[in-house]
């Protein structure tokens, strides 16, 4: 089941970010917020003291790895799945709605306008929810009525990225976490 390396147990110290990192790990566990649900609501969370160091650092580079997704660190346009529709008309990159369509296959188009959108877009990144609200069709909310650059349109594309992958992190945290 834990899939760290035996041998961290023999180093004695750490970074503060590793604690942030470990931190951010627990707090991104499915498992973790669903047994710690009051806890979170009432302001006070309750962040669970790690077996041993390799479990920590283990725990910690999970975290560390979504800390880095949320920045958007490493991620390129090597690492885009999706494609954007270039349109020649007035409304060019003009974002006036965000409606997701599905398209088959776990995967869909996020439409900005009528003519333009957001294609090969994963169900579950469009779906994800952090703090209330989906990451994806919020950034469209914001720009609703302006155009979006081309530096825009590819920072839309690292979010989606970035959510992917952090699905995929949480997922190996849920099957890691001691609760």
């Amino acid at each position: 089941r834990m899939m760290y390396n035996a041998g961290d147990e023999d180093k004695d110290t750490f970074m503060p970010i590793d604690l942030l990192d470990y931190i951010y790990a627990v707090l991104h566990s499915r498992r973790y917020r669903q047994t710690y649900h009051e806890c979170l609501q009432d302001g006070f969370p309750t962040i669970p003291y790690p077996a041993d160091a390799g479990y920590f650092r283990y725990m910690a580079e999970l975290g560390g790895q979504i800390r880095r997704l949320h920045l958007l660190v490493g991620i390129s346009d090597q690492d885009f799945t999706t494609t954007y529709s270039i349109s020649r008309s007035k409304d060019n990159n003009l974002c006036t709605l965000r409606r997701f369509e599905p398209t088959g296959g776990g995967q869909g188009r996020v439409w900005i306008n009528e003519q333009q959108y957001f294609d090969h877009v994963p169900v579950q990144a469009w779906q994800m929810v952090v703090a209330g609200y989906q990451p994806l069709d919020r950034w469209l909310k914001d720009r609703k009525g302006k155009k979006l650059s081309n530096d825009e349109i590819e920072h839309y594309q690292k979010i989606i990225v970035a959510l992917q992958k952090q699905a995929q992190v949480m997922e190996l945290i849920d099957n890691l976490i001691e609760i």
